[in-house]
């Protein structure tokens, strides 16, 4: 993903698991990204942070439906975000921006842990 894609909406519409990574955090870049009518199989679609130690510099927070209580299934720092196979439903999404230095979260899926954050660097 380049930096002057900024403001795109990416739909995630593959059955083949893929990777996005993002561009070199910048204050002002935003993107979004959807899971499409065909979802992941064999494997999780992900985005990282760019670099092989990937600082971990994503913040924020993933809510499902499924969560009674409403409440955050992540919110631990992290360099990757997985679309998770076999978990991930059409329409469920995250949204990032960044201020420079963090990439801030938030997103929402209808299966518990649909989409999770962890931190592979």
């Amino acid at each position: 993903i380049a930096a002057s894609e900024t403001g795109t909406r990416f739909v995630l519409n593959s059955g083949t698991a893929f990777v996005s990574t993002l561009p070199a955090a910048a204050s002002g870049l935003e993107f979004w990204f959807y899971c499409g009518a065909t979802t992941p199989s064999g494997g999780d679609h992900t985005i990282i942070t760019p670099g092989i130690t990937s600082p971990n510099i994503i913040t924020g927070n993933i809510s499902s439906s499924e969560d009674a209580a409403g409440s955050v299934i992540n919110h631990a720092r992290a360099d990757t975000i997985s679309f998770k196979d076999g978990k991930v439903l059409l329409g469920d999404f995250v949204h990032l921006w960044c201020d420079g230095t963090y990439w801030f979260l938030d997103g929402m899926c209808s299966v518990q842990d649909g989409m999770t954050t962890t931190q592979a660097g």
